[in-house]
C-alpha cells in the first residue's frame, strides 16, 4: 500500500528527532520505499505561542495495515518523547498518516484521509516535493497545485535539501 505521511516537531532539537524518526520507521519490518520531501520551517497554525516547525512528508509502501501501520507509528513517536496533549500544542514529534492508498477510515482515533491535508500549505508544499497528483477514496485524484493555487505559501520556507535523510 502507498502512504503518505505528514512528519513535524517543533520542540527541542526538532530536526535532529526527525532524522531519529526516519531510522525508526526505516527499520520497521513491513515498510519499504521510504522516501522524504525537503524539509521546510513552518509558521504554527496555533493560538497558543510557539516556535517554528520543521514539516515534511514521507512516502512510503507498506504490508501493515492501516491500524497496525498507525499503532506503529505510534510507538515510534513514544519512543522519541511524545506525549499527547491537545490540538495545537507544541510538539516533540507528529507522525500523521494522511493518506493510506485510496483507502477510507473514521474512527476516535485516526481519519484517513488526514481531515485537513488538502488546507495545509505545511503539507502541501512537502508533498508536491514527491509527487505531482494523488488518488483519494472512490476513484477521485487530484493535482497538488490545484490544491496550493489560491494558498498563502507564507510561512513555509525550504530549510533542508531531501537528501539530509539519505545521508543518515
Amino acid at each position: 500500500m502507498k502512504v503518505f505521511l505528514g512528519v513535524g516537531a517543533n520542540l527541542g532539537d526538532p530536526m535532529a528527532t526527525i532524522l531519529q524518526a526516519w531510522k525508526l520507521v526505516r527499520a520497521l519490518s513491513k515498510v519499504s520505499d521510504l522516501q522524504s520531501s525537503h524539509y521546510y520551517l513552518t509558521t504554527p497554525v496555533s493560538s497558543i505561542p510557539q516556535p517554528d516547525y520543521i514539516n515534511s512528508v514521507w512516502s512510503l509502501s507498506t504490508d501493515y495495515s492501516l491500524c497496525d501501520l498507525l499503532k506503529e507509528l505510534q510507538n515510534v513517536e513514544k519512543s522519541l518523547g511524545k506525549v499527547i496533549k491537545h490540538k495545537d500544542a507544541p510538539r516533540t514529534i507528529d507522525l500523521d498518516i494522511l493518506l493510506y492508498g485510496r483507502e477510507e477510515m473514521t474512527t476516535e482515533e485516526l481519519q484517513v484521509p488526514h481531515p485537513s491535508w488538502k488546507e495545509r500549505p505545511f503539507v502541501l508544499v512537502p508533498l508536491s516535493d514527491l509527487t505531482e497528483k494523488v488518488f483519494l477514496p472512490r476513484g477521485k485524484e487530484i493535482a497538488i497545485s490545484e490544491l496550493l493555487n489560491g494558498l498563502s505559501l507564507n510561512g513555509v520556507k525550504k530549510i533542508h535539501d531531501r537528501s539530509i535523510v539519505w545521508k543518515q
